[in-house]
């Protein structure tokens, strides 16, 4: 009796955990993120300065492809570096991402008008583009610039070896009548599988690039998106680390809402549940909303730490944007809390499945079958009983 209970036991915790569609499991799990942009911010109020690192979904053939970044005041070499896209996003995405906790019971959990600092530089008459420095950090070949105009501008990318459209020569003029400067990079990207909305011809390049710059204002430089952007849908992820939880101003920002109750067959996982909600509320009235799904102290991840070795206030904040949402960089100030926030969601257990008895059941029957030949029909069938009983009780049907 009791070899065959200890038999018994074991398929009930197999059965325990082999029920459901994939991803519902006793423990705690990470609900994936996807995003197009993916970026870091990381500000030294102290200094009045700022560190962004960049990693943005490329379309188009492996080769030699070009970034062009507009920032408050320009960086000198020693502060841009580039580092490996392998590991950083993944790091912080395993902290902060939603999750769902499995229980026993159900528990529910615009324009150019926007400045961000000091100019980059004098101001250079209209025709003239003045290039600050020119070196190559890791496989990035990099030349930071002032330019008197957005034609000016354009003209100098083109001679370069930069296909940036003609159409966005009135973005490159908005920075440069707010007198910032450009960062021009050039690399050889590999492809590297980044998000999970990613499409054939999409890819992540494999180094991310790090600019520190002085700014007055915590910002991320949203509008340049515009040029090289498909026309809806591009998800924007961002980490900010800073003094306090960030919010935007100038751009609705709200903690994301997510419960979840029971689950019935055919049902959507939370993953595609999540996501749901996501979609409904990242958009509000036609407008974008910033969704908050992480607030709370945080170090920066190892592979940072160069950057800052203080205690920060991390903020996740992403949103989905359609190109004519991209009308403005996005400018960050004091949250109106501190208060710990976390997506962190308790959903019911679930009615056992049919399937998952099936295995226990079977050893039941041949046990029977062979206990009938050796001991009186009363006791096997008591013993059953006990058994089924004890199986009953283990996935809370009792």
């Amino acid at each position: 009796m009791r070899t065959h209970l200890y038999l018994c036991l074991t398929l009930v915790f197999v059965s325990l955990f082999a029920r459901a569609d994939g991803g519902f499991f006793n423990k705690s799990l990470t609900i994936a993120h996807s995003a197009d942009q993916r970026a870091i911010l990381i500000r030294d109020r102290a200094a009045g300065m700022e560190t962004m690192v960049l990693s943005t979904m490329y379309d188009g053939t492996l080769a030699e492809y070009g970034w062009v970044i507009p920032v408050p005041n320009l960086p000198t070499r020693e502060q841009v570096t580039t580092m490996p896209a392998s590991y950083v996003f993944n790091e912080l995405d395993a902290q902060t991402a939603p999750r769902v906790r499995i229980t026993s019971s159900a528990s529910c959990g615009s324009g150019c008008g926007a400045s961000a600092g000091d100019a980059a530089g004098e101001v250079l008459a209209p025709g003239d583009v003045q290039e600050v420095d020119h070196f190559t950090t890791g496989n990035v070949e990099i030349t930071t610039l002032n330019a008197g105009s957005g034609q000016a501008l354009t003209d100098w990318l083109a001679t370069n070896g930069f296909q940036f459209p003609a159409s966005g020569q009135d973005i490159l003029q908005c920075y440069v009548a707010k007198n910032w400067g450009f960062v021009a990079a050039k690399m050889t990207p590999t492809l590297v599988q980044g998000s999970s909305r990613q499409q054939p011809g999409e890819f992540f390049p494999d180094q991310l690039l790090a600019l520190t710059f002085r700014t007055d204002t915590l910002v991320f430089p949203l509008r340049i998106s515009a040029v090289s952007s498909r026309a809806d849908d591009n998800e924007v992820l961002l980490y900010v680390f800073d003094a306090h939880r960030v919010t935007a101003t100038n751009m609705a920002t709200a903690e994301m809402e997510f419960t979840v109750g029971a689950k019935a067959v055919g049902e959507d996982t939370f993953q595609q549940r999540y996501d749901k909600a996501f979609a409904q509320q990242a958009r509000q009235e036609g407008k974008p909303v910033l969704l908050v799904e992480y607030g709370a102290l945080a170090s920066l991840p190892d592979s940072l730490r160069s950057f800052s070795r203080q205690l920060f206030y991390l903020t996740r904040l992403r949103t989905r944007l359609n190109v004519g949402d991209m009308t403005d960089d996005l400018l960050f100030t004091d949250a109106p809390t501190d208060a710990p926030f976390r997506i962190s969601v308790s959903a019911p257990r679930l009615p056992l499945q049919a399937g998952s008895l099936l295995l226990p059941v079977a050893t039941l029957i041949a046990l029977l079958r062979r206990r009938i030949h050796r001991i009186a029909l009363r006791r096997a069938l008591t013993e059953s009983l006990l058994l089924m009983i004890l199986i009953m009780l283990m996935v809370g049907w009792l």
